[in-house]
This record gives structure tokens, C-alpha cells and sequence, in this order.
């Protein structure tokens, strides 16, 4: 049996919809050299341009991250929509030829925004950080800003370093929509080659309901599996059980363990991806993220 990783591990203690918050939020899932959910300006290679986002194996966790490079934009397209002189950038949405549909369907008020990055700027550049939640206003045919966090990063760092932004709220409805964008530059970018590596993009707090708590709980391995990924939990004693989420919330997989402080789940026939596996019994709650490769 292969020997148990640390037994000081980090446990989420989930009281709402916590794991269906942001689509591929630690950009694990990529179709060719698109992160799948998000869009990118690498949209303006079709015009000649230099790509600016790439699949990075550099991972905070699991496989991969999002790096950004700051490219200089020669042509953009005919469409009239504002688009930098100097850009490296990517937001969740979806794309329609060179027009963007911002946003994915969201309806939480988090309190915190909170991501993992690098980030190597050029002169005196900084990278930028957009997040909104909006509602749409039936009366004015438009999007109204509920919540709002607007930063921006400036000093240099070649390890993982964590950014944790406050999310300003501007009334008490609930949103429909949740924006978030990257950028290796400020709009105001004069030169090329700054450089944002992000990954594990997170909201907590709100009526998320996640709290973080570090103690003896679960241990899970191997992570990332390929087929069987074990659980233990040698300080639980009463009846455990165990159930396979994927990153939308939907259970995939569940067993019940009696007299035993083990559980084996077969992953070879679920896809790539990221999956969360919970634990329940009289005593707690818990959840953990793990990697199926």
C-alpha cells in the first residue's frame, strides 16, 4: 500500500454551492489552446497578432495555470469595441467571432475574491484584475454592477503568491451574472512582455458558506489518480459516506463503509478533470479536490 500523505491537510467544511462557483476555476480543462469557459485575446491571432495566453504546466495545483504575456496589438478588428494597444488577457464568458459575451450565470453575493499568481512586469507595469456581479435590469434593458472588486499588481514574484481582493457591494439584490478578468497589463501599456501566471480562482465567504480549518481529517491518494484514488479517515468511527462529485456538484459516485477506515473509488472511467470527493458522517463534513488524470 502506498504510504499516506501528510496527515495535516486542508479541509473545506461546505455549507452551500460552493464547488459549482466558477467553471474550470484552476484552468484544468482546455480545448487545444483555449481555456474551456474562458476567452481569451489570443482571439486576435486571427488577425495576424501574436498569441498571449498559454496553457502553463508552471501549476499552483494539478496540472495546469493560465499564463498571460503582454503582446503588442497591431490589428484589431473592425467591430468599433475598446481593445488595448498592448494586451494579455482572459475573462469567463464565451466567444461569437471577435464579439465577447462577458460573464457566466451566477447567483451568490461571496465577500472575497482569491486567486494564486506570478507575475514578472516590465517597467513599471502592473497586472489588473475586473470582478462584478450584475443583475439584469428588465426596466433599462441593461446590466446593473451589484458587486465590484477592481485591483491591480504591481510588485514582482517568481513564487506562487496569493491574491485575496475584497468585493465591494453596491445594494442588496441578488445577481444573476459573475464576471471576472485577468490582464498582464494596464490598459495604459506601453510596452510588451509583462507576464501573469494565475491559478485556483476562488470566491468565498457570502452565502458560499466555505470556511478553512486545518487538521487531522482525510487523507486522499494517490492525487491526480488515474484508476482508484484511495480515502482514509482513521479518526472517524461511525458509518462514512463517501461520494464522487464532478466540478458542477453532481454525484457521480457513492458507497457506504461500516467496521473500516478505508474507502477505494475506481476513477478509470470518468474523464480528466477535476472532482470533488465528500465525506459524511455523524461527527462532519468533508470535502477535498482531487485530480483525475
Amino acid at each position: 500500500m502506498k504510504k499516506h500523505l501528510a496527515s495535516m491537510v486542508i479541509v473545506l467544511f461546505v455549507t452551500g454551492n460552493a464547488f459549482s462557483q466558477i467553471p474550470n476555476s484552476s484552468f484544468e480543462n482546455w480545448s487545444g489552446s483555449e481555456a474551456n469557459s474562458w476567452v481569451s485575446s489570443n482571439v486576435l491571432i486571427l488577425l495576424g497578432n501574436s498569441q498571449s495566453m498559454y496553457k502553463s504546466t508552471d501549476a499552483h495545483t494539478g496540472t495546469y495555470a493560465c499564463e498571460l504575456n503582454t503582446i503588442h496589438v497591431v490589428t484589431k478588428p473592425p467591430l468599433g469595441q475598446f481593445i488595448p494597444d498592448y494586451t494579455g488577457s482572459i475573462f469567463l464568458g464565451k466567444l461569437y467571432g471577435f464579439s465577447p459575451l462577458i460573464g457566466v450565470p451566477y447567483s451568490y453575493r461571496p465577500s472575497t475574491l482569491r486567486f494564486w499568481y506570478k507575475y514578472t512586469p516590465v517597467g513599471v507595469d502592473s497586472a489588473a484584475i475586473w470582478f462584478t456581479v450584475t443583475k439584469w435590469n428588465t426596466s433599462t434593458n441593461r446590466r446593473d454592477t451589484v458587486g465590484i472588486c477592481n485591483s491591480y499588481i504591481s510588485d514582482s514574484t517568481s513564487i506562487y503568491t496569493q491574491g485575496k481582493f475584497d468585493i465591494t457591494y453596491l445594494d442588496a439584490r441578488t445577481p444573476d451574472t459573475i464576471t471576472i478578468l485577468f490582464s498582464s497589463s494596464l490598459p495604459s501599456a506601453t510596452q510588451l512582455g509583462s507576464k501573469l501566471i494565475v491559478d485556483d480562482v476562488e470566491v468565498i465567504g457570502g452565502n458560499t458558506g466555505i470556511t478553512v480549518e486545518e487538521k487531522p481529517s482525510l487523507d486522499i491518494y494517490p492525487n491526480p489518480a488515474n484508476d482508484i484514488v484511495n480515502v482514509c479517515w482513521g479518526h472517524i468511527k461511525n458509518e462514512v459516506q463517501i461520494m464522487l462529485l464532478d466540478i458542477q456538484g453532481k454525484c457521480i459516485y457513492t458507497s457506504s463503509s461500516k467496521n473500516t477506515q478505508m474507502a477505494a473509488i475506481p476513477t478509470s472511467d470518468f474523464p480528466p478533470g477535476i472532482y470533488i470527493i465528500k465525506a459524511c458522517c455523524k461527527e462532519e463534513v468533508i470535502t477535498r479536490k482531487i485530480i483525475v488524470q
